[in-house]
């Protein structure tokens, strides 16, 4: 013989105990934040906390020498992402910034230059 169910009792709020508790609001910050965007030079280094790497993208072909002094610096060309990234570390934080600090003020002298 199958057992029966027993009544259900209401909570002391009123409701059912079956009502679903509402979806806890989200806290967590996006994990990809930009450092530095420069769309003049058609850059944009950002961080990715969850991660924990750097990343610089680029609107177009960043050109061989902007590829190499990222290469000597340890970045690695991520497909997927269409982005150069490397691990991020205070070092690398730092170096970062100076390679966008650069980057900037190479494409401002081209512009200057006429090229």
């Amino acid at each position: 013989m199958p057992r029966k169910k027993k009544p259900v009792e209401p909570s002391a709020s009123g409701g059912s105990p079956e009502t679903p508790l509402p979806e806890p609001v989200a806290q967590w910050a996006e994990p990809y934040r930009p450092v530095v965007s420069d769309p003049a030079s058609g850059f944009e280094l950002g961080e990715n906390k969850l991660a924990s790497i750097m990343m610089f993208s680029f609107a177009r072909d960043p050109g061989e020498k902007v590829k190499d002094r990222l290469k000597h610096y340890g970045y690695m060309y991520n497909a997927t992402q269409k982005a150069w990234s490397v691990n991020a570390t205070p070092t690398t934080r730092e170096i970062a910034r100076r390679l966008a600090a650069e980057f900037s003020a190479g494409k401002a002298s081209d512009r200057a230059a006429g090229r």
